[in-house]
């Protein structure tokens, strides 16, 4: 009788576990870090009950497997608590997925002998963890970091059916592909140049991803653009991810614009595309070791005027372009950052502490721009 009641449990856990659940076209990324000493940040989180109603998802990084297959969160050990915290929410939770190898460990986890035990060990943590979806981050040989001739032959078709493999016993589990935004734009410009330039049709990628393959197996792809260009002077006002360049006389500079000509030739639908913006500002390579992650906010940007000569930082013009760019090209958007925009007030935009978030959620809904003095970009 227990052994059958057991049974049951695993069984009720795991239909929990694969109930399909829509991410929604506004996803908010929850960081979660706090500053035990109180002095640089607030030494709690904020609560899930404080994150906007509007956050029709939650995004986590994350998990990490290592080569023994043990599951563990990504960043350090006490956040357990916190994956725990974000599943007894209200509000799907999609954790990122990484392999502690890197890129390497993903070429080894494709390998079909490995596939099997990866699929009992991801049971056992759904059983403890029912989230709702999985975002396989690392896997993207992104160029300039990877040699393409260290690209295992064929990984398209091996990711896919390694992918095949997962969703037969977790058939309903949301399951997306992190991808760099900027290496979209390298490998689309690189497959226009080798078409001399004349395609009107999507085409596959084959430098990066068969996405014609993919598709068939992917929920969804989310494209990162937080380091879509470095943070540098040209950048202060208007972020590191502009619609268009701010000096048109640099040719290396990323804009949306570059990326949506790229994303046309892809063969992605806009129904599996979802955008991560960044929604607090950025750091110059040299200042980021000054600095610890939860002070990288609108909190402190607007608390001191001097870094508006050193971060780069989004405004709300820019914001509602964001929004506008993602009901165009994407299902939908990820604010990276959610619980880091502005804790304390100190951007005074209508005592709203999620400001920027709003700011994009406009834009995309076709609603008023939301304006702030002090995030006015002036």
């Amino acid at each position: 009788m227990k052994t059958l009641l057991i049974s049951l449990l695993h069984l009720n856990i795991l239909v929990n576990v694969i109930a399909k659940a829509d991410i929604g076209s506004s996803a908010c990324g929850y960081n979660g870090e706090t500053d035990t000493s109180g002095e640089k940040c607030q030494n709690q989180p904020v609560k899930l009950e404080y994150i906007p109603d509007e956050c029709t998802s939650l995004f986590y990084d994350g998990i990490t497997i290592d080569n023994d297959f043990n599951i563990s969160p990504t960043n350090k050990e006490t956040d357990k608590k916190r994956i725990f915290m974000l599943v007894d929410g209200t509000r799907p939770v999609i954790l990122y997925y990484s392999r502690a190898n890197g890129i390497k460990g993903w070429f080894e986890a494709i390998d079909p002998s490995n596939v099997d035990t990866e699929v009992q060990k991801l049971t056992d943590f759904f059983i403890d963890n029912p989230i709702e979806g999985l975002v396989l981050k690392g896997i993207d040989y992104r160029f300039g970091l990877v040699p393409e001739n260290e690209i295992p032959q064929n990984y398209s078709e091996k990711i896919s059916n390694y992918l095949r493999t997962i969703r037969a016993q977790f058939p309903s589990l949301q399951i997306g592909m992190y991808l760099e935004a900027k290496s979209l734009i390298h490998y689309g410009e690189l497959k226009s140049k080798r078409d001399g330039g004349c395609s009107k049709t999507p085409t596959d990628f084959t430098d990066w991803f068969s996405f014609g393959i993919l598709n068939n197996v992917v929920d969804f792809y989310l494209f990162g653009f937080e380091e879509f260009n470095e943070c540098n002077c040209k950048f202060l006002k208007g972020g590191i991810t502009p619609l268009v360049t701010p000096d048109p006389k640099d040719p290396n500079i990323n804009t949306l614009v570059r990326f949506s000509i790229a994303l046309k030739e892809a063969p992605i639908p806009k129904t599996k595309t979802y955008l991560e913006y960044l929604i607090k500002p950025s750091l110059k390579k040299e200042d980021e070791l000054k600095f610890r992650g939860c002070e990288r906010s609108y909190n402190e940007y607007c608390e001191n005027p001097d870094y508006k000569n050193s971060w780069c930082a989004d405004n709300q013009d820019s914001f509602y372009e964001k929004g506008q760019f993602a009901v165009t090209y994407a299902r939908g958007f990820v604010a990276k950052d959610i619980d880091l925009v502005d804790r304390d007030n100190k951007c005074e935009c209508n005592d709203d502490k999620f400001i920027t978030f709003y700011m994009v959620l406009s834009g995309y809904r076709g609603d008023p721009m939301i304006t702030c003095s002090k995030i006015s970009g002036s």
